[in-house]
């Protein structure tokens, strides 16, 4: 610092400090703070001043706070890099470790309270050492800006010192002058901190014996510190070769090209180089860790005694190699955090640690467990101590509440008993108190799982379902059939368990229990404690989907834009202002300007075009030189991968409503169309579309808007036929759209404004929607096929009084089991006494009612109600097997039941087939029982209803599959990739030498055999293992169920050449199984289908296409475990290491790496990108969804 030419003597009495708040970020106003506090003297004028940031704790910045930061200020991010984590909370390392916390006199307060950053104390030369700077500090210590909870941190980093020599000059006064005001050290690192709280341990280290660092020992390599790189080269040319410096020099030598075998001739010359310490301090194997040359590392480690080179601490960043490694570990993305462990644990027990295997190590730490006792690596004692906990308290509570005053099936009442926000509105809307015990079943389920010492997955938890066996069980399984029926997943449960620990974790009050803290205190602490998001997804919890607490006063419609549900109120105000509006805009603008068609300009912009997602947003804009916006198309397009089968209607749920509900309507879970809708004779309509629609990629348009000014001038079409055009629609693609008006609120509405609607898409889209020669395009507008969706009406919000009581008159059976929602009954529901709150009818009830109607009149169980149903229909999707019976007895009601003359357009046994899809296999024997009831009174031969249900219970759609699982197709998949693997395999091991027992690692389906049993294997028992794998295409082909002792039988009983029985009893005997065969075939013929290998050879297989279609075709999760692999193990196949790889039970992609780019709303997201709308303007663009 230069000492400035003349010192200006003033009184510190007449310096006034004055504060200014200024918010340099308004969007982040309430959550970073810009402070400045400035000196002035009334002669001279600003003599000094303090600019620091206040930082809210806020939930918004959790997870974004070092980005945060950075947009602020270097120094301000480099404080948070150095004490906080991303969630705010301070570094472990920092208050725990031994060496890193240097006094100890800072902890977990650090995570308390607001945090105060010092950016710079600046005090005018003329007036220093008077007393300003420290004025300025104590003002800001003393003001309102600071609470007892807040700390204050600042850098002893003097600001003007441009090297090392001035840092070593000017930082001394700086931090004495911090230490003076009762700043202390954080650990080891160069950021002091104060807390305005007296009894606060660093209050009593006096500054003298606050802890000193040499910070300057080394020097950090910055731009153009070195002029040449020759003189780093000479001395440190293994570090140049791993980690080049910056060179401001244009004279640069090209680095060493560095491999294993450069090291060892390197070391054979010169030993003493691999302990060698670079300008910065760092060992070799300390840069061969932080740069990831992990086989120069590793190679290091066999060199040469490294133990001093691994721990040492000496270099700038004050942290040894495995220190470095760990942070490495913790930022690498979940699967990919296995080379850096397997070298961390080569590092640390070259130190000395004891660990029983590389394989124990890599399953502890693979998801970031810091204790060693996390179950699987993910689930720690704490958390598992919180979930369960939290399971037991809402199981008991919500039991309690239940039983005391359940309420009447109102999903805002429902919402407050514990547990119940985090059930979705429109299952929360259908359940019952049976349904509610069902919910709360699972949390019991759950806790157990996690007491057995197991993992708690979803096929553990559904296991433990299943299997408990004692009276005593607090769940009953029609609870659990009742909550299954209304939609209801064990995922809700699931959801509602790690949310609710995560709450009651964050909750100061959570451990005032004595009990309860001692047992907390007992327990190891783990980074894993606090890891809710990942404990969710591992136990089960699609990253995919939304999930809640949904809020209660959300009603089910939701947002268009697909990013949340709608509030109530604000929908109705929307319908008021838009009726309005359409009373004005319903003649057209006859004065709105006219447009020129050549002068509109479309542009057309995708979601990240280039990221793999699979469902994209593609947004359309027409606008015009003088007018502006004219009009927007909105739409998704879908990638068919193979990621997303089993999955795609999660994946379109995530997007909207209307996007999932064409999904279910159109294509199944695994991107096929319904076949009834090419098959059925009546579904199918004109018939014009086949299997073309399950190939390609899927556009979906949301919606087509143009300002009303610009109607009827053809704007429309110009989007959607810009949207067809082959720049973005190639002829495999095929485009759909849903011609029904979004503002339409009544029949009366759809019948008025969907017809134009209709009329457009049918005059733009059919030349365009198909190419070549496609049935379609031969189908003239005029000629395709009219559907009235307007014949019966849907009973949708709550209804009049009055209106409810005819329904009731007109309608006594159909209400009885569906009764309609009136203002009346939402009131008592919601206010009244239980008295006054509809229980659901009993069998007996529903018995007398069809008798008294019957004896009435007898065509009364045959009469439609206001949406078309008969009393037959409304029992089956009602779930009332009792009243089919019954009605069943009484008449002849084939007719009721092939009728589709409804507002679902489907009949009975549709609909029942439909409810069969979507239960759980477990519990579907209820559901299978009425459909064989149902095809039973038609007619049909379906055997006995134990045949009819093991053939369907599983999925089975084609009514061919063995044991219900296996499909046709699946056999020949899985017997033709037998055949073939048996062949190559086979050839391979008779043709080639091998020598060693390690060269059977390159054998076909060696990597689905455990590591532990691979190690005994030769040559002989690997043909054994072939031979099994042989006998599984000819039990398939026998038309046998493949099943480990089937197949391990016909392996050991062989009367062909193929094979020999000595073969297979040495895989045996030497700890092989039939399961490790089945694994490898059913993974590998998965894989060939989902990297098209397998698909590519079987498109011209005319024996495959000629076997029937079945939804188990794909199915190879149910298929592997069908088989015999069990959920209690994990299967392969392994690495290299024993450790499991992506094998067949694996999440998918989607599940495990794509969550950030399918989860979110595209349209939310883009919407910043083309500017904010408003909701009002996008409500008004919206009533003329294409009146072009």
């Amino acid at each position: 610092m230069a000492t400035p030419s003349q010192k200006v003597t003033t009184a510190l009495a007449d310096v006034r400090i004055e504060r200014e708040g200024s918010e340099s970020n308004p969007t982040n106003s309430a959550l970073i703070v810009h402070l400045e506090f400035t000196a002035t003297h009334p002669q001279h004028g600003v003599v000094g001043t303090l600019t620091a940031y206040k930082i809210y704790r806020a939930d918004e910045l959790k997870g974004c706070f070092h980005e945060a930061l950075s947009t602020k200020s270097d120094r301000l991010a480099e404080f948070g890099r150095t004490i906080l984590d991303n969630d705010m909370n301070v570094y472990s390392k920092i208050i725990e470790h031994e060496y890193h916390r240097g006094t100890g006199c800072w902890g977990k307060e650090m995570d308390e309270g607001a945090i105060v950053y010092i950016e710079s104390v600046v005090v005018d030369p003329s007036f220093e050492q008077q007393g300003i700077g420290t004025a300025l500090v104590r003002d800001l210590l003393s003001s309102q800006s600071l609470e007892i909870p807040d700390i204050v941190y600042c850098w002893s980093s003097a600001l003007r010192a441009d090297s090392r020599d001035d840092h070593r000059l000017m930082d001394p006064p700086v931090i004495g002058f911090f230490r003076k005001l009762g700043f202390r050290r954080v650990g080891r690192t160069a950021h002091f901190a104060y807390s305005p709280k007296a009894s606060h341990s660093s209050r009593s280290i006096p500054a003298t014996k606050d802890l000193d660092v040499d910070l300057l020992k080394f020097s950090h390599r910055t731009k153009g510190v070195f002029t040449s790189n020759y003189e780093l080269e000479l001395n440190n040319l293994l570090h140049f070769a791993m980690d080049p410096p910056p060179i401001s020099s244009t004279e640069v030598a090209e680095p060493l090209d560095l491999s294993v075998e450069v090291l060892e001739n390197l070391y054979s010359k010169s030993p003493a180089i691999i302990h060698a310490q670079d300008e910065r301090g760092f060992t070799l194997i300390y840069v061969a860790v932080i740069k990831g040359y992990y086989d120069i590392a590793k190679r290091l480690l066999t060199l040469g005694d490294c133990r001093a080179d691994i721990l040492s601490r000496d270099n700038v960043e004050d942290q040894n190699a495995i220190e470095a490694l760990e942070d490495i570990v913790r930022a690498a993305e979940r699967g990919h955090k296995d080379e850096p462990l397997k070298l961390l644990y080569k590092l640390r027990t070259a130190t000395g640690e004891k660990f029983k295997c590389c394989c124990e190590f890599l399953v502890q730490r693979r998801y970031g467990c810091t204790c060693g006792q996390c179950l699987e690596g993910w689930l720690s004692p704490r958390m598992s101590n919180a979930l369960r906990a939290v399971a037991s308290r809402t199981a008991n509570r919500g039991r309690s509440a239940a039983e005391v005053d359940f309420p009447t099936k109102k999903a805002a009442e429902i919402a407050m008993l514990p547990g119940g926000q985090c059930i979705p509105y429109t299952v929360r809307s259908k359940m019952n108190h049976s349904a509610y015990k069902g919910f709360l079943g699972f949390h019991r389920a759950i806790s157990d799982v996690i007491a057995s010492g197991v993992q708690p997955t979803m096929d553990l938890i559904g296991l433990e379902l299943l299997m408990n066996n004692d009276p005593n069980c607090p769940w009953k399984v029609r609870d659990l059939e009742a909550f299954f029926k209304r939609g209801g997943k064990v995922e809700h449960a699931v959801n509602n368990l790690v949310h609710s620990a995560e709450e009651w974790m964050a909750d100061e009050k959570a451990l005032d229990n004595k009990h309860l803290r001692l047992l907390w205190a007992r327990l190891p602490r783990c980074e894993n404690d606090v890891q809710f998001e990942m404990v969710g997804r591992l136990m089960g919890l699609s990253e995919r989907a939304k999930w809640g607490p949904y809020d209660d006063a959300e009603e089910v419609e939701r947002d268009q834009s697909g990013g949340g549900l709608r509030p109530w109120t604000a929908l109705v105000d929307g319908v008021g202002s838009l009726k309005r509006r359409l009373t004005r805009t319903a003649t057209g603008w006859p004065d709105g300007p006219q447009l020129n068609l050549a002068d509109v300009r479309i542009e057309c912009r995708e979601t990240d075009p280039a990221s793999k997602r699979f469902v994209k947003h593609i947004r359309l804009n027409a606008s015009h030189p003088h007018q502006g916006n004219l009009g927007t198309l909105e739409a998704y397009k879908i990638e068919r991968t193979y990621t997303l089968k089993a999955h795609f209607h999660e994946f379109l749920d995530a997007k909207s409503d209307e996007l999932a509900e064409f999904g279910r309507r159109i294509l199944d879970n695994d991107m096929n169309v319904y076949r009834k809708i090419v098959d059925d004779e009546y579904h199918k309509g004109s018939g014009r579309w086949g299997d073309e629609l399950n190939e390609g990629r899927i556009v979906y348009v949301r919606s087509v808007v143009v300002n009303p000014p610009f109607q009827r001038q053809g704007v429309g079409q110009r989007l959607v036929r810009e949207l067809l055009s082959p720049k973005n629609v190639d002829k495999s693609t095929i485009v759909y759209s849903w011609p029904s008006h979004i503002w339409a609120h009544s029949r009366e509405d759809s019948r008025r404004m969907d017809p134009p609607i209709i009329d457009f898409f049918r005059k733009v889209l059919s030349p365009l929607l198909s190419f070549g020669s496609h049935p379609s395009r031969s189908l003239p507008a005029s000629e395709d096929q009219d559907v009235d969706m307007f014949k019966y009406s849907h009973r949708n919000g709550i209804l009049a009084d009055d209106i409810g009581a005819q329904l009731r008159q007109d309608y006594p059976l159909q209400t009885l089991m569906d009764p309609p929602r009136t203002m009346t009954g939402v009131l008592n529901g919601m206010d009244g006494p239980r008295a006054m709150r509809p229980l659901p009818p009993t069998k007996g009830e529903l018995d007398a009612a069809i008798e008294a109607a019957y004896a009435r009149d007898s065509q009364s169980i045959h009469l439609q109600d206001e949406r078309g149903y008969t009393p037959i229909y409304v029992a089956v999707i009602k779930g009332h097997a009792a009243v089919v019976d019954k009605l069943l007895s009484l008449g002849d009601c084939r007719a009721d039941i092939l009728s589709r003359d409804n507002i679902d357009d489907q009949n009975a046994i549709e609909a029942q087939e439909e409810i069969v899809r979507s239960g759980s296999p477990l519990f579907k024997h209820r559901a299978l029982h009425l459909l064989w009831v149902l095809r039973s009174a038609m007619g049909e031969d379906v055997g006995t209803v134990y045949d009819f249900s093991e053939k369907r219970r599983y999925g089975c759609s084609c009514g061919q599959c063995r044991g219900g699982w296996l499909s046709p197709r699946m056999a020949y998949l899985l017997h033709g990739e037998a055949q073939c693997t048996f062949d190559n395999a086979m050839f391979t091991a008779e043709t080639i030498p091998f020598d060693r027992a390690s060269d059977l690692a390159f054998l076909d389906g060696i990597n689905c055999i455990p590591s532990d049993v691979r190690a005994r294997l030769n040559l002989t028992a690997y043909k054994g293992f072939l031979g099994v794998y042989r006998a599984i295409s000819i039990v398939i082909e026998r038309g046998g169920l493949p099943t480990p002792d089937v197949i391990t039988t016909e392996a050991v009983t062989n009367r062909t050449n193929w094979w020999a029985v000595s073969d297979v009893e040495s895989y045996l005997a030497k700890g092989g199984k039939a399961e490790y065969a089945i694994n490898d075939l059913v993974y590998s013929t998965k894989e060939g289908m989902a990297d098209g290998s397998l698909l590519e050879m079987l498109e011209e297989d005319d024996n495959l296409v000629a076997l029937p279609r079945c939804a188990n075709d794909l199915n190879f999760r149910q298929v592997g475990r069908m088989m015999g692999l069990a959920a209690t193990q994990e299967w392969g196949p392994y690495d290299g290491a024993g450790e499991v790889g992506r094998g067949l039970f694996e999440p998918s992609a989607a599940s495990r790496g794509c969550f950030y780019a399918d989860s979110d709303s595209s349209m939310d997201e883009d919407e910043g990108d083309y500017g904010d709308e408003g909701e009002e303007d996008e409500d008004e663009d919206e009533d003329s969804s294409d009146e072009d």
